[in-house]
């Protein structure tokens, strides 16, 4: 591997276990329709604050350091799985999703903390705005209108079974590996809250937690 190589990166908060067999029943109940959804495994679902997409591999280290220091004298706070919602909308759904509750405007604060730090570095805003969910499916392209509406009625009528709600005490540097059984995580670095730490992530060790 050599400093101009890529890797996709995205930055997001890790979900608990239990979280993951909510995520399960939510999905076991949508499987039901004959809706071609490409689901995400549930260990796999992350709380995205930023997509980064491409980033060049001697970037790594600069990205890490800022990161740590964006979310300095920040505190933990709490987060629950709540609704179902889709995107662009439950009557056209193209990314199924369930939303988030708790303690919003803290996570609200982290996402632009972090927006505001890589900003510096050149990665470009977000156009949207921020809208925290978990992703959960995606219908796969050129599903007709007509063959959505099993999966619209079960959208509507679900009513996801109640999850407890956990610690949020860090966020993560993720890598993104897409192959074709589904996309493959790592994760790169753990960024504590209220921690500015000098983050000694070196190229030599990235190159180290690189799959060949």
């Amino acid at each position: 591997m050599n400093d101009k190589e890529v890797q996709r990166l995205f930055v997001a908060m890790e979900v608990p276990e239990e979280v993951c067999r909510h995520i399960e029943t939510v999905q076991g109940a949508l499987r039901k329709t004959t809706v071609p959804v490409r689901w995400v495994k549930a260990d796999g679902v992350h709380l995205t604050l930023k997509f980064l997409g491409d980033v060049e591999i001697h970037r790594v280290e600069e990205l890490s350091r800022a990161l740590a220091k964006a979310t300095a004298g920040m505190r933990g706070f709490r987060l629950q799985p709540a609704g179902l919602g889709a995107f662009p909308s439950l009557h056209r759904p193209n990314v199924l999703w369930l939303a988030v509750e708790g303690d919003i405007e803290p996570l609200m604060d982290l996402q632009r903390r972090v927006e505001k730090s890589l900003k510096k570095r050149g990665f470009p805003a977000d156009r949207k705005a921020f809208h925290p969910h978990l992703t959960i499916g995606r219908v796969r392209r050129g599903t007709r209108h007509d063959e959505l509406e099993p999966l619209v009625a079960s959208l509507s009528a679900c009513s996801p079974p109640a999850c407890a709600s956990w610690n949020v005490t860090s966020f993560a540097l993720v890598r993104s590996e897409l192959r074709p059984t589904g996309a493959r995580y790592t994760t790169l670095m753990r960024f504590p809250l209220g921690e500015a730490s000098d983050c000694e992530t070196t190229v030599e060790q990235l190159r180290r937690c690189t799959p060949p």
